[in-house]
């Protein structure tokens, strides 16, 4: 069974990095990322916080993805869209990725403007490991607020987004 594809930028990537699910993330999904999240990546993982350290950790992992180049990403650029996400929005322009996964939530409404529902957030993909069986709802509960308090999400639009997003169809395991 070919394994969803999914060409991540920067911030998804360090939030699954900093609860320590990366590694299960690579495992179901074939990960993509572009030169252009790599320089990202390396330039937060300067940083000695817990966005850098997670940038480090990716950094890390960078062999267990595929790195594509990206040269016409300037066109999707927006005040919103920056870079990376423009970066990962030629690839699913191009058809190379099933789904762009990004935490800008800011940007969620250009992206979905130009994608569709092909753009998911990182705490669809832990839902997506719980309807799997891969982890159990309050494991990923327990990981989405870890994300959380190293992202700086509480209180914030996409912590709200996430939480009700879990509470819709999946029972307590």
């Amino acid at each position: 069974m070919r394994k969803i594809s999914l060409v991540a930028d920067a911030s998804a990537l360090v939030s699954l990095a900093s609860a320590s699910l990366l590694p299960l993330v690579l495992s179901e999904f074939d990960v993509v990322v572009t030169d252009i999240v790599v320089g990202e990546l390396k330039a937060m993982s300067a940083f000695d916080d817990a966005h850098g350290r997670a940038a480090t950790l990716v950094l890390e992992n960078i062999d267990s993805m595929r790195v594509l180049n990206a040269s016409d990403y300037q066109r999707f650029m927006t005040s919103r869209i920056d870079s990376g996400e423009a970066s990962c929005l030629e690839i699913i322009d191009g058809g190379g990725c099933d789904y762009l996964l990004t935490d800008d939530f800011r940007a969620l409404g250009e992206i979905e403007k130009q994608i569709g529902d092909a753009v998911v957030l990182s705490p669809i993909i832990l839902k997506a490991l719980v309807m799997r069986g891969i982890i159990g709802k309050s494991e990923a509960l327990a990981k989405l607020g870890e994300i959380a308090r190293k992202r700086d999400w509480l209180g914030r639009p996409i912590y709200r987004y996430a939480m009700r997003y879990f509470d819709e169809g999946l029972s307590d395991s």
